[in-house]
């Protein structure tokens, strides 16, 4: 592969190798050698964006809503042992905090101070602390499901084979990772315009995620895919899930996976 070719370039040669199930050449895209979106995630960016995020809970018209409800109705086991990396705003914990008794611990790992001090106070029951996605402070093997929403997309190439081993690690064997990432947001052409607000760093396609997470140890069982609209969410996602099929490309995906 050659080493003068763009950053986006790579992700899309990323993507055609997954496609192509050739795993151990994806591997070597990896290696940091490779050009990156500069990466400007930082504690302070999200120490604002976090407490100014919508509260996702209560809104009539959001993929984002439909998402986490979706999402809460996957997480009935019982004495659940749950990590959320870059919980952000806390909406998940908004919705299940009152609802979900079958929780036996809950903790929370963000690199934002002000949103960590945010959700102990609010939700005192569950337990959040500074942390980084490639760096996880806790034993192996402890936690039953691992969760990381709209977090991948914002770590770098060369540091995310790294993450998804971290979280392989402290989950116990057959546990559960569920993970979200946009798609088709056209991020090339975002930055190129210099309207890349959530500092996002990857293009993912369905195919590269799956084949990520085969890298690291996980076993992909479920997908689900959503299509965002600014208004009447729930009619034209019933409109074009049944009746006008492929008339427009889904916005996000949400992946579950087991550790194997």
């Amino acid at each position: 592969m050659k080493k003068n070719i763009n950053v986006y370039e790579v992700d899309k040669l990323r993507s055609k190798l997954a496609k192509e199930s050739k795993l151990k050449e994806l591997k070597k895209t990896y290696s940091g050698i490779y050009p990156e979106i500069k990466n400007s995630n930082t504690p302070r960016l999200w120490d604002v964006r976090n407490l100014d995020s919508n509260d996702f809970t209560k809104s009539d018209d959001s993929q984002a809503q439909d998402k986490l409800h979706l999402i809460s109705k996957n997480l009935t086991q019982p004495n659940m042992k749950v990590l959320n990396v870059g919980f952000g705003s806390a909406n998940l914990e908004k919705l299940i905090y009152k609802t979900h008794k079958n929780i036996k611990m809950w903790e929370g790992i963000d690199i934002s101070k002000k949103s960590v001090v945010h959700a102990n106070k609010h939700f005192p029951r569950f337990s959040f602390k500074l942390g980084k996605v490639d760096d996880i402070k806790y034993q192996s093997g402890i936690f039953t499901h691992v969760i990381i929403l709209e977090v991948l997309e914002h770590v770098s190439p060369s540091k995310i084979l790294k993450s998804l081993s971290e979280m392989n690690r402290v989950l116990a064997v057959g546990g559960t990772l569920i993970l979200s990432i946009p798609l088709n947001e056209d991020l090339e052409k975002m930055i190129n315009e210099g309207v890349n607000f959530n500092q996002h760093v990857r293009i993912y396609t369905p195919e590269l995620i799956k084949a990520e997470l085969e890298l690291s140890g996980f076993e992909v069982f479920k997908t689900t895919e959503l299509i965002s609209f600014k208004k009447h969410y729930k009619l034209k996602k019933f409109l074009v899930r049944y009746i006008f099929r492929g008339l427009r490309r889904s916005n996000g995906i949400t992946v579950y996976a087991k550790k194997i």
